[in-house]
């Protein structure tokens, strides 16, 4: 009687712990497999010996899309994953031009700010707007590669004007701004006396000032603008946040 009640206990342990196996929510990547069962897809050959052929679903999606896409073309997805050299974006599945297809913003290009690692820029799930870097099709069986660049739709601090750092409508400046305001930008007279000993030059009037929200560079740089002066040019002056407009009249 009491083999029969321990058998009968076990029984009804190993049933239950089956029960619950199938009542625990399956893996996610598992159940969309399990979907795929019986369905007709495209796949391309990986790779292929005396003994087995590999194909991927994936690598076409890949070589299809990198197809469509043109370098320079500006598109959308969502970061699928991090690593410390980049993110990888997958396109939507209603792209027009590459459902599903996945690329890389390599560090470098998620930030004009040098960032440590891309989760200081982006996160896992986050939608992005992206431009399409270079292109590069499958070959000898390797998947095709696409690289992409968030910064690039994004001003570049660098080439920021002062009509982008002083809008019309500006925002109260804070107490340090106003500080850095009233603070003549270092090296201001120096630059003034040197401009002056050019030849060609007859004046040189220094005009607006502005703080930026980052620091470009903490040395004194000196930019050339593109903004067309009847009587001459203008120059911005910048040294950390400060940014220094500078005329020069010219004969």
């Amino acid at each position: 009687d009491c083999a029969i009640a321990r058998c009968a206990a076990a029984i009804a342990a190993a049933a239950k712990d089956k029960a619950a196996k199938d009542n625990a929510p399956k893996d996610p990547v598992v159940a969309a497999m399990e979907l795929q069962v019986g369905a007709v897809i495209s796949v391309m050959v990986t790779s292929m010996d005396d003994k087995k052929i590999v194909v991927s679903e994936r690598a076409l999606v890949q070589d299809q899309g990198a197809k469509a896409l043109k370098v320079g073309m500006r598109t959308s997805g969502r970061v699928v994953s991090l690593s410390d050299f980049g993110a990888f974006v997958e396109l939507s599945a209603t792209d027009p031009a590459a459902p599903r297809l996945e690329g890389l913003i390599h560090i470098s290009e998620l930030s004009w700010n040098r960032i440590s690692h891309p989760r200081d820029v982006v996160r896992v799930g986050q939608e992005v707007d992206v431009k399409v870097l270079d292109v590069v099709l499958s070959e000898d069986r390797k998947p095709a590669r696409i690289t992409f660049s968030l910064k690039q739709l994004q001003a570049d601090p660098l080439l920021e004007t002062l009509d982008t750092i002083m809008p019309v409508a500006m925002p109260e400046p804070s107490v340090d701004e106003d500080e850095l305001l009233d603070t003549p930008l270092p090296g201001l007279l120096d630059i003034c006396a040197n401009l002056l000993t050019e030849d060609g030059i007859d004046a040189v009037i220094p005009g607006r000032q502005a703080v930026e929200q980052r620091v470009v560079s903490q040395d004194l740089e000196l930019w050339l603008t593109n903004v067309v002066v009847a009587d001459g040019y203008n120059l911005l002056a910048r040294a950390g946040r400060q940014v220094q407009e500078i005329h020069g009249v010219t004969r």
